[in-house]
């Protein structure tokens, strides 16, 4: 996540090059699909194919290089089970952006925002107090995402940058379960009808309270299991796929 954005901007335009690969609301799931369209040209055509759409051919080779080291130390603790990274019994998931943000908002937390629903403009806020506000980077995909909403937004991101003002990069909306299944220090209000992630506080019955937790210990249970070796990855990923997709309207 420390290597440099390939996204370049050309002479002249203000148009921001991400938004070519525009992917989930995510500058992290741009760069994957920046990536797998890359790769897709073969090295014959990945020239053109990186000057026509404002890429960094040497970033993305970097990347590559990221992924298999990624990857080596996935086999070293034997979540592979001797297979290639590439085997399809690995990737059932690797297109569902669902599973995938959530896998962002468990990995960048505690960097966490939350923009709420006010009049018809959306601050972001990094806690709860007034003075946590803050701006989404211009290179960013959702600069400009203080628009209003219907619900509150909920952003991760990868680091701060303070000028004249602080600004979040390389951020990701992601949906509110993902924040309740993998944010830190998760406790349970119930005279207060609330459950508390880091500083976020959301608003539900004990009921569903008492539920939120039970789900909480259970997946945590399961993912201690698996990086021991006594689970089963594709069970725990199939439970999940089913828990963070969006209800059917």
């Amino acid at each position: 996540m420390s290597l440099k954005s390939p996204f370049l901007q050309a002479p002249g335009s203000s148009r921001n090059p991400i938004l070519n690969f525009s992917s989930g609301d995510s500058d992290w799931l741009s760069i994957l699909h920046a990536y797998r369209c890359w790769q897709a040209t073969g090295p014959r055509a990945e020239g053109s194919f990186c000057q026509q759409s404002g890429l960094s051919s040497k970033t993305l080779h970097m990347v590559g290089e990221v992924r298999q080291q990624l990857a080596d130390v996935l086999e070293d603790r034997g979540l592979l089970q001797g297979r290639p990274p590439t085997c399809p019994d690995l990737n059932t998931h690797a297109q569902n952006i669902h599973v995938l943000k959530a896998v962002l908002c468990a990995g960048l937390m505690p960097n966490l925002c939350r923009a709420p629903v006010v009049g018809a403009e959306r601050r972001f806020h990094c806690g709860p107090g007034t003075g946590s506000q803050v701006h989404v980077h211009h290179s960013s995909l959702n600069y400009g995402l203080a628009k209003a909403s219907e619900e509150p937004a909920w952003l991760v991101f990868f680091e701060k940058v303070r000028t004249h003002r602080v600004y979040l990069r390389d951020t990701s909306l992601v949906p509110a379960v993902a924040v309740l299944l993998f944010g830190p220090g998760l406790t349970a209000q119930y005279r207060e009808k609330a459950v508390k992630v880091h500083w976020a506080r959301f608003v539900v019955s004990p009921r569903l309270a008492a539920l939120v937790r039970a789900l909480r210990r259970q997946l945590d249970t399961a993912l201690e299991g698996l990086v021991s070796g006594r689970g089963e990855a594709e069970e725990l990923a199939m439970c999940l796929a089913q828990v963070l997709a969006p209800p059917k309207r």
